[in-house]
């Protein structure tokens, strides 16, 4: 249970400074600290589970990439699919779930086995998460204080669940 404590206040915290960051780059498109939130979930997130699995560096050096490009990839497909034209639930939901189905897809070919069942629920899940930057967008003004906080807590600790679940059946997950 520590552990998953532990990996709460990380995502809580890796929401934390991804909003700075953000905001401090000013939501720009195009300026370089709009891309951090990705950046920031991958390392606070590689942080636990080099302390929770005994997967090789480079592996978890390649998942720290991944996350940075699942950032880009989600945050300029929410852009393309809707913030033009003001579809804001289908846009970030569509963000949210593709965001979060490259984490799971890369948890599973970098880090533990993972079910088919368990990448669909977790692409869900990132997607319902996905929902809070509607909250932000239309009260906040594009500031994604808890957007950033609850998208990266929630599909951190579903990731650190499905990781800690799969890690007894995958002792031999560094040979893949």
């Amino acid at each position: 249970m520590k552990k998953y404590i532990f990996l709460g206040v990380l995502m809580i915290t890796s929401g934390y400074i991804s909003n700075i960051l953000y905001d401090f780059g000013g939501g720009e498109v195009w300026s370089g600290l709009t891309y951090a939130p990705g950046i920031i979930f991958g390392i606070l997130m590689g942080i636990w589970i080099i302390l929770n699995t005994k997967i090789k560096p480079i592996k978890i050096f390649s998942w720290v990439m991944i996350s940075a490009i699942a950032y880009l990839i989600a945050y300029f497909s929410a852009y393309i699919t809707g913030l033009g034209t003001y579809n804001l639930f289908l846009s970030f939901f569509l963000g949210g779930a593709i965001g979060a189905s490259i984490l799971a897809l890369s948890t599973d070919r970098l880090i533990a086995n993972i079910s088919s069942k368990n990448f669909w629920l977790t692409t869900l899940l990132g997607g319902l998460s996905g929902l809070v930057f509607v909250y932000d967008w239309a009260y906040n003004y594009q500031y994604f204080f808890h957007s950033y906080i609850i998208w990266q807590t929630v599909i951190g600790i579903t990731l650190g669940v499905l990781i800690e679940k799969n890690k007894t059946t995958n002792l031999d997950i560094n040979l893949r």
